[in-house]
């Protein structure tokens, strides 16, 4: 400490790459500094004078009344990655980052002689950390830009809402695998046709991602434009086939096909490859539709269909195999699991929500309490339909956008008493659109409309 080399610890101190600085006496005069603290400033004399008058720059830092404050009290100070602004000769600023420690330097006899201060220049590590974060940063807005790109374009390959038919109820509930998974590859659709009868669809696409959201879009505008015409299921997902077999990213995508005639109840199916339709009476029994035995799309197989038949307050449900492929659950235990806790949902033996239709209830309740248990690790897709009684007249509805990853459609009748206002005005019974829009939520989605 531009001391005599009286001993080798004087030496050791002299050469050791810390910052040291000694100050002594109320005025903090500075007796004793090594070659690590000279550095600091060079070109200028800080021995022998005050601290605050040698440092003059550091004084509106805090370091001097630091110094100042360990004097007056005898309690050290310490820390971390403290910055600091140097005045070089050539009147430009070096910044400086710090650990540090302040503490008391004594009389032999325990009073206050002065104040020592040591530190380790941490400036290399703070800039490499600084920078780090800066980079991280910057990915992190890239990949929320990328992901809003891949939402914005999952929403607009959705359908935005749910068509208000008299005669049944439809709801549907779309949870995506994960807070930070990319567009998924499911998707539902429900299609009025000009018959009368009503199209439903949930199909998954392999994958997930910009790639897999833009198959998804070119299946679901095949099956609707199909669908659509008034071709039956078989049809419809030929037509998807050869899309598919052209397509590679198509390939082995799956789909449940439905059409249900609101008047009589018959339901003719196909299952591509997908899990079979579940029904869900009124009195809460779960039964599964044999499955067709159809092949996923792109694989060469054939489409045959069956049919089924729907009584009056009967619930058809439509689903992904996110709800069955579950952590921790067989696929046959899965199964059982959704038909059980679905039925009781329908039933209302579930969670109490008895102004929530029973579509929805099968929808929103069914997911969460499977979910809560086990998890998930797939895109999770429930579309529900339940035949009803037509009302005696049929007013147009076109509920606003509601801000939910569930929807409920059906005529205003007991058990499902809410409507929502017009936002325009449609001729009588014509096919005005609820909401329905996908969530990156770890759990079900929460507000959800019945109309």
């Amino acid at each position: 400490m531009r001391l005599v080399d009286a001993d080798p610890i004087r030496s050791a101190i002299e050469q050791a790459p810390y910052i040291l600085i000694a100050c002594e006496g109320p005025d903090l005069v500075v007796t004793g500094l090594n070659a690590a603290s000279s550095a600091l400033f060079p070109g200028r004399e800080v021995l022998g004078r005050p601290l605050g008058e040698a440092l003059a720059e550091l004084a509106g830092q805090q370091w001097i009344d630091m110094y100042r404050q360990v004097y007056e009290t005898a309690e050290p100070l310490a820390g971390q990655q403290w910055r600091a602004h140097l005045t070089l000769p050539d009147g430009s600023v070096r910044e400086l980052y710090a650990d540090f420690s302040i503490t008391p330097w004594r009389h032999p006899d325990g009073r206050i002689r002065g104040v020592i201060g040591g530190g380790t220049d941490v400036t290399e590590i703070v800039q490499a950390r600084l920078s780090a974060e800066r980079h991280a940063a910057d990915l992190q807005q890239q990949y929320r830009q990328a992901r809003d790109v891949v939402d914005a374009l999952q929403q607009a390959l959705l359908p935005r809402g749910l068509p208000l038919l008299p005669g049944v109820r439809l709801a549907a509930s779309y949870l995506l695998a994960g807070a930070g998974a990319a567009a998924g590859g499911d998707w539902f659709d429900a299609v009025p046709r000009p018959d009368g009868t009503l199209a439903l669809v949930v199909g998954d696409v392999v994958g997930h991602g910009v790639a897999a959201a833009g198959v998804m879009g070119q299946l679901r505008s095949v099956l609707q434009d199909r669908l659509d015409g008034g071709d039956p299921p078989a049809q419809a997902l030929a037509a998807a086939d050869r899309l598919a077999r052209r397509v590679p990213g198509a390939r082995a995508a799956t789909a449940c096909v439905a059409v249900v005639d609101l008047a009589s109840g018959a339901v003719e199916y196909c299952t591509a490859g997908h899990p079979p339709p579940l029904v869900l009476s009124a009195a809460g029994a779960g039964r599964f539709l044999p499955a067709t035995g159809a092949a996923p799309l792109g694989t060469g197989g054939a489409f045959p269909s069956a049919t089924a038949r729907l009584d009056p307050g009967d619930v058809l449900l439509l689903y992904s195999d996110g709800i069955i492929e579950r952590p921790g659950r067989t696929a046959p235990a899965a199964a059982e699991e959704l038909a059980r806790v679905a039925a009781d949902a329908v039933a209302g033996r579930a969670l109490h929500a008895p102004d929530v239709c029973p579509p929805e209830r099968a929808c929103t309740q069914t997911v969460e309490l499977l979910v809560r248990a086990t998890g998930y690790s797939d895109d999770i897709t429930l579309l529900a339909a339940q035949l009803v009684a037509p009302p005696r007249s049929c007013t147009p509805r076109c509920p606003p956008t509601w801000p939910s990853s569930a929807a409920c459609a059906g005529p205003s009748a007991p058990g499902c008493p809410r409507s929502a206002p017009p936002t325009r005005t449609r001729s009588p019974c014509s096919t005005p659109w609820a909401s329905s829009s996908p969530t990156r939520s770890s759990t079900p989605p929460g507000t959800t409309r019945c109309a």
